[in-house]
C-alpha cells in the first residue's frame, strides 16, 4: 500500500552536486533546520508532528495536502508525491492527481535516501545514468534491483542500509 511525501520540487534545493540531474524521487524531502524562520513551524510539524505513519510516509492525501498547507509561507517550492515500496510486483496504478515517475531505491527510515538520486560516484555504475528516464528514475522495477544489487556487490557507501525499491507518482 503506497502513501505520500511533501517533497521539494525545485531542483536548486535538493541534490546539488548529484550527476543525477532529473532526479525527482522520495530523496527531496526538505531538510529540517531550526534556523529558517518561514519554515520552521512546518518542518516541525512534519518531523515531530503527526503527519507521519509509523513507516516515515503520509497515510492519505489530505493529510498530505494539510500538511503542505502549513507551508504556505515558505520561499520553498513543494509538492505532493505518492509512492510505495514494492512487495510483489503489481500492474501501475491509476491514481487521480498523479502519473507514474518510475522506480527509485531508497532508504525511506530516517531521511529518505535515495542511491538513484545521491547517485554513485563509482565509474563502473556510470552505465545507469544513461538508462533513467526523463524524471531521473528507473522505468521498471527489474532494472531497480540489477542497479541495488550491483551497488551492494560494489559495496559502495552504505551497502548495506535496509534499501527498498520503490515506485513513485508524480503529480500531474
Amino acid at each position: 500500500m503506497g502513501r505520500f511525501l511533501v517533497v521539494l520540487a525545485n531542483r536548486a534545493d535538493y541534490l546539488r552536486n548529484s550527476p543525477n540531474t532529473h532526479y525527482r524521487g522520495v530523496n527531496r524531502v526538505a531538510p529540517y533546520s531550526p534556523y529558517i524562520d518561514e519554515d520552521r513551524a512546518a518542518l516541525e510539524a512534519y518531523v515531530f508532528g503527526p503527519y507521519k505513519d509509523d513507516n516515515n510516509l503520509i497515510p492519505t492525501e489530505d493529510v498530505a495536502k494539510e500538511l503542505l498547507r502549513q507551508f504556505a509561507g515558505s520561499k520553498k517550492q513543494l509538492e505532493i508525491i505518492y509512492c510505495e515500496v514494492l512487495d510483489e510486483e503489481r500492474g501501475i496504478v491509476s491514481m487521480p492527481h498523479f502519473r507514474f515517475g518510475g522506480y527509485d531505491v531508497a532508504a525511506l527510515e530516517g531521511g529518505y535516501w535515495s542511491i538513484v538520486g545521491d547517485f554513485p560516484a563509482a565509474q563502473t555504475m556510470r552505465k545507469y545514468l544513461s538508462i533513467l528516464n526523463d524524471v531521473g528514475l528507473f522505468d521498471d522495477h527489474k532494472t531497480a534491483q540489477v542497479f541495488l544489487n550491483d551497488y551492494c556487490n560494489k559495496k559502495l557507501p552504505d551497502y548495506d542500509s535496509p534499501m527498498s525499491i520503490v515506485r513513485v507518482y508524480l503529480p500531474v
